[in-house]
């Protein structure tokens, strides 16, 4: 009888251990599956072209003369224009933002980041403020912008209240055209002086 029972016990040890390999066999095929579906879904993807897009810089100049005081709330604004510079792609899903998303790098001098100022773009009757109550905004959604195409904003305006804190001063800024797709950002400089 200790016999059959020693035979038994083989078979069932036996048994685990067979039922065990075939598992993790099975479960290796499986993974190995996983994995080089995930690598040819990888590969298939088509990473977005970066195009580079330009702004008149020579525009974006905003000067209060004196020594920064007003009687009245101050506003100066200047019409841009944003140019595709690709003979080939479209810049895709492009903003128009006062950050740099990609490493929350803010475009605005800290001594300017106060609550009586706005930066704001006017496009067919719609403003939209990028930086507003001392906090920046999402920006302006430009959208696509076809090889060599341009978009062109009314106004890009720089508002100051008359009861600020800031100082008399040339303040050094950063305008940003950010296109997600390609996590790329083009930087441009603009001027505040108050």
């Amino acid at each position: 009888m200790k016999k059959v029972w020693a035979i038994a016990g083989v078979f069932v040890l036996v048994g685990l251990l067979v039922g065990y390999g075939a598992g993790t066999w099975q479960m290796q095929d499986a993974n190995e599956a996983a994995y080089d579906e995930g690598v040819a879904y990888q590969q298939s993807i088509t990473p977005q072209t970066t195009v580079t897009t330009t702004v008149d810089e020579a525009e974006l100049e905003f000067e209060w003369g004196g020594d920064g005081d007003f009687a009245v709330p101050a506003s100066e604004a200047e019409t841009i224009t944003i140019t595709n510079d690709d003979d080939d792609e479209t810049a895709e899903d492009l903003y128009l933002m006062l950050y740099d998303p990609t490493d929350d790098t803010e475009g605005l001098d800290n001594d300017l980041e106060e609550k009586e100022l706005t930066i704001s773009v006017t496009i067919g009757g719609k403003t939209v403020n990028l930086f507003y109550d001392e906090e920046y905004r999402d920006g302006y959604l430009i959208g696509d912008l076809g090889p060599g195409e341009s978009f062109e904003f009314d106004a890009f305006t720089v508002e100051l209240e008359a009861d600020h804190d800031i100082d008399a001063d040339t303040y050094d800024c950063e305008l940003y055209l950010y296109q997600p797709d390609a996590n790329h950002v083009d930087e441009f400089d603009f001027t505040v002086t108050i």
